[in-house]
């Protein structure tokens, strides 16, 4: 990917943050739930953290346009900001947050590799959850191109389901439940 094209997707990760929108298609990383207002109201964000997560959001943004891109991940481009939104979280809101990670992604938080590390996923497991995200990416992302109506919405929606469910079908019973106790208490997401 060209430095052009990276700047493109940060403006356009800066501006998803700004307007706080779930992108559908994708992880939704740590960094854009706590940026979701309905979100940050339920981790009890203060005003002072707030400042402090648009603070990190420049830093990165003024990083990769000098050039470095060491922490950036393209496959979850919002999870360089994580530890940055992580460090400036108490106990507590961290681990809401984790529930919150897992009930918003479903089966797409096994491409996270902290989840997968929680869930000790095997070797196998983790090449498996690559390769069906790899396959589902293409078909996702022309589903997200083609958002024209509410029956588009729903087409994406389905894959997305149908996706999630075929990465939990990886999961033996054992790491079933414990993912289960992952998700905390429910949290209605509105986007």
């Amino acid at each position: 990917m060209s430095k052009r094209s990276l700047l493109v997707l940060i403006a356009i990760i800066g501006w998803q943050f700004a307007c706080a929108q779930f992108m559908p298609g994708q992880v939704t990383g740590r960094g854009m739930i706590v940026m979701n207002p309905d979100c940050a109201k339920e981790l009890k964000i203060t005003k002072d953290q707030q400042k402090k997560f648009e603070q990190a959001l420049k830093d990165i943004q003024t990083k990769i346009a000098a050039g470095d891109y060491s922490g950036f991940d393209l496959s979850n481009p919002y999870s360089a900001l994580d530890s940055s939104f992580e460090s400036i979280l108490d106990e507590s809101q961290k681990t809401r947050l984790e529930e919150l990670f897992v009930q918003k992604n479903l089966g797409f938080a096994l491409t996270d590799k902290r989840t997968a590390g929680r869930l000790e996923l095997t070797e196998e497991q983790v090449a498996e959850v690559k390769r069906i995200h790899t396959e589902a990416k293409p078909e996702l992302a022309k589903l997200m191109q083609n958002l024209r109506s509410k029956g588009d919405v729903d087409k994406l929606k389905a894959k997305e389901s149908e996706v999630s469910v075929m990465l939990l079908a990886l999961l033996t019973p054992e790491q079933t439940t414990k993912f289960e106790t992952f998700k905390g208490k429910a949290f209605k997401f509105k986007a």
